[in-house]
């Protein structure tokens, strides 16, 4: 049966995101960042420059889910840059979502937005702090 109202789709993101997850999904999500769409051979950076992924607690405190779309509600922020970031993978313009500080399952991922308008983070240098503000990460669950 396909799900079609934002109610329901609201319904499986909340068994994705916040402290009442399912047991099918993560206690801890890994952002990642990426020089283009992940789905489309773009690539994550290496741990030149101090790149890791970020962990972020899958608990109603980093979450909010208001119809069919989940928010962050805090900062997602990267470790400072020690250098830039692998040469040809200094502007990231895309992030994705995974089970696991390293390889593991990508879950899902999109673009980077800033105000609706997709974005990059240029990480070219030392002393940088790549991050998505609060409010600036959502996913929207959509109907079938």
């Amino acid at each position: 049966m396909p799900y079609s109202s934002a109610t329901v789709c609201g319904n499986i993101l909340k068994a994705i995101f916040r402290t009442a997850h399912t047991a099918d999904f993560p206690n801890t999500w890994y952002y990642a960042l990426f020089d283009g769409d992940p789905e489309a051979g773009g690539v994550e950076p290496d741990s030149t420059g101090g790149y890791a992924r970020v962990a972020v607690s899958n608990v109603d405190a980093q979450f909010t889910i208001t119809g069919d779309t989940v928010t962050n509600v805090n900062n997602i922020v990267w470790p400072t840059s020690t250098s830039g970031y692998q040469t040809g993978h200094q502007t990231l313009s895309h992030w994705a979502l995974y089970d696991n500080s390293s390889g593991g399952s990508r879950y899902m991922s999109g673009k980077i937005m800033v105000g609706g308008v997709a974005s990059t983070i240029v990480v070219n240098g030392s002393g940088l702090v790549p991050k998505i503000l609060a409010a600036a990460w959502s996913w929207r669950q959509k109907a079938i």
